[in-house]
């Protein structure tokens, strides 16, 4: 069994310690690790995946994780999990659904939650001679409001941006290089 996961020098410790509890317990299994640094982590994967060699248990994220879905990369989960080989009982069936594809497959088991942000510049907005959002607007309002406003704002400066890094915010691109808006 191949298992591939990201993370820093720490994180990659503690899991490898928990496959070696593992290993111990189940002596009989054998298994390959494949830890390495987040962005190295989708780079390889990308790359197992054009040559239908993903490991058998890889880390993934749900905003990368339709890609690999609609390549037919993943196995879908729901019969492992209906006879008992994969037990899900510690998890809220919430947290659980929550995972479900458009196609109603379950792909992945959650190990926690995360969430995205974006960083909203009114004072900027407003100098530039725009208008925030209405906060009272859909998320696709908010979209629409976005591809309106950037034009008008200095090329250097950015009426959203991202949180935490590279984290694109859906659509817009941003300092990071994320993937531009687009209408639905």
């Amino acid at each position: 069994m191949t298992i591939s996961w990201y993370g820093s020098d720490e994180r990659n410790a503690a899991v490898q310690d928990v496959v070696d509890l593992f290993s111990e317990e189940n002596p009989d299994v054998t298994i390959e690790t494949q830890p390495t640094t987040f962005d190295g982590h989708w780079d390889r994967l990308s790359v197992q995946s054009a040559a239908n060699n993903l490991p058998c248990i890889p880390a993934m994220q749900s905003r990368y994780q339709a890609r690999y879905e609609d390549r037919g990369s993943l196995l879908p989960l729901d019969d492992l999990i209906e006879d008992g080989t994969i037990d899900v009982s510690g998890i809220p069936e919430e947290i659980l659904e929550s995972q479900r594809a458009p196609d109603g497959n379950l792909y992945s088991i959650p190990k926690g939650i995360w969430y995205e942000g974006a960083l909203l510049n009114v004072p900027l907005i407003e100098e530039e001679g725009g208008t925030p959002p209405d906060p009272s607007g859909t998320w696709e309002d908010y979209v629409d409001w976005a591809i309106d406003t950037q034009p008008s704002i200095s090329d250097d400066r950015f009426a959203i941006s991202a949180s935490g890094g590279s984290v694109p915010v859906p659509g817009l691109r941003n300092r990071t290089g994320g993937e531009p808006l687009r209408r639905r």
